[in-house]
């Protein structure tokens, strides 16, 4: 058996499209192809389509009072993302977010938006770190 070369730096997976991840914390974050593709906004606008299980994203100038805030997260091994507090939008709409998932962002109905049905990957939460006593037994 060979070796193989590991060569991708950094622990985050690479996407060559437009994806969206809804942490399990409740917030969301945008790969560079998603802040692109949504025109590089300051704001995003959610709406929900309840019947397919569709969150909607539309760019915002913040104008509306609803519209959620963009922050640029920091750049760590080439990755650039950007996060929106979207914790209360995915309580009112009950979305389940006891785990990390992320989506594919496509165009539907003329929203760019993702399907909750279809995730690319869901990752595994992390375990509790337990305490190690520094006591020793005698």
């Amino acid at each position: 058996m060979a070796f193989e070369k590991f060569t991708q730096r950094g622990g985050r997976s690479r996407y060559g499209f437009a994806v969206v991840t809804i942490q399990a914390s409740g917030g969301m974050t945008l790969n560079a192809i998603s802040y692109s593709d949504l025109g590089g906004p300051t704001h995003i606008v959610l709406s929900f389509d309840k019947e397919e299980q569709l969150v909607g994203l539309e760019p915002s100038n913040g104008n509306e009072s609803y519209s959620f805030p963009i922050r640029e997260t920091t750049v760590t091994a080439g990755n650039q993302t950007w996060a929106i507090a979207t914790r209360s939008f995915c309580a009112f709409y009950d979305i389940d977010i006891r785990v990390t998932r992320r989506f594919r962002l496509t165009e539907r109905q003329g929203v760019l938006s993702l399907d909750l049905q279809d995730p690319l990957t869901e990752l595994k939460p992390r375990a509790k770190r337990q305490r190690i006593s520094n006591t020793s037994e005698l």
